[in-house]
């Protein structure tokens, strides 16, 4: 990898963080400590959520990128993997809904709502991880800071606009944000690697690549 790929991937994480000291003194201000704390939690169980519900296969995919030569196969394959244990979560979120949303962030109220959101979050973030990385695997540094930035960018927007509006406190709000921020950065990412999504959706499910990167991935997970 040359320096100017390097710097383009640099970019990303500088920007990302610089964005990160926006963000942060701008919940403050917009959202009470209790807010803040709750969205703390959903961003820690959306972290632990994708690391366990991709079963290592992001790492898989990485591995075998360069060694298997039908690609788009390969990310259908683990990507559907992903996908079919999120489906099963799902049944027990919207089964228990109530009482996950208030394990989880201490309120009661529009627990379906909320639960449907946190289900589209994982999805979202999942997805999100296994196309930023194509782009890293492509060396595509400036593609890659770009979707790394986006998310970011969107809930800065968001959090701004709330100065011309009323109403500025409560979970469901801030929740409904961190959540668009998430659905932006998806859009782009599916933009940026449009042409391989294409191939991987008209691909079948390959169940020797399943297998071997199952053997990978889950130890993993631990």
């Amino acid at each position: 990898m040359n320096l100017t790929k390097l710097m383009g991937f640099a970019i990303g994480p500088f920007m990302a963080a610089a964005l990160g000291l926006i963000t942060v003194p701008l919940m403050a201000w917009l959202f009470s400590a209790e807010v803040i704390g709750q969205i703390a939690m959903f961003n820690t169980f959306l972290a632990g959520s994708t690391l366990v519900f991709t079963l290592g296969l992001d790492q898989a995919y990485v591995r075998d990128y360069h060694e298997v030569e039908n690609k788009p196969q390969l990310l259908r394959t683990l990507l559907t993997l992903s996908l079919a244990v999120v489906g099963f979560f799902t049944l027990i979120v919207f089964c228990f809904d109530q009482h996950i949303v208030k394990a989880l962030f201490a309120n009661e109220s529009n627990a379906l709502l909320i639960s449907f959101g946190l289900v589209l979050a994982i999805i979202a973030s999942i997805v999100y991880r296994f196309l930023s990385l194509i782009l890293r695997m492509q060396e595509q540094g400036l593609k890659f800071s770009v979707l790394q930035v986006s998310a970011k960018v969107t809930l800065v927007f968001a959090l701004l606009s709330l100065f011309i509006l009323e109403g500025h406190d409560g979970f469901l709000l801030a929740f409904s944000f961190s959540c668009l921020s998430l659905a932006v950065a998806l859009l782009v990412a599916l933009f940026l690697t449009r042409e391989e999504c294409l191939l991987a959706i008209k691909s079948t499910y390959n169940k020797e690549f399943g297998k071997q990167a199952l053997k990978f991935g889950l130890p993993l997970v631990v």
